[in-house]
């Protein structure tokens, strides 16, 4: 937003195609998400599956069909 509006843009609004933070992020113009999906994140040593031992995954859908799963 700040990019643009140095560059003598004018934002009006921000938009996203998922809102993963329970609407937590505080935008200078109106922001609007297709979904609010409030996902927990943690720090590892605050982790619970981490403490539970279950390994890391890189999110994404590029490896699906290989899942182990």
């Amino acid at each position: 937003i700040q990019v643009v509006q140095e560059a003598g843009g004018c934002v009006v609004a921000a938009a996203a195609l998922i809102d993963r933070s329970g609407g937590n992020i505080d935008f200078p113009v109106k922001a609007q998400a297709l979904l609010d999906l409030p996902i927990a994140s943690y720090q590892p040593d605050d982790c619970p599956l981490c403490r539970d031992g279950s390994a890391a995954v890189k999110p994404g859908s590029r490896f699906v069909r290989s899942a182990p799963y």
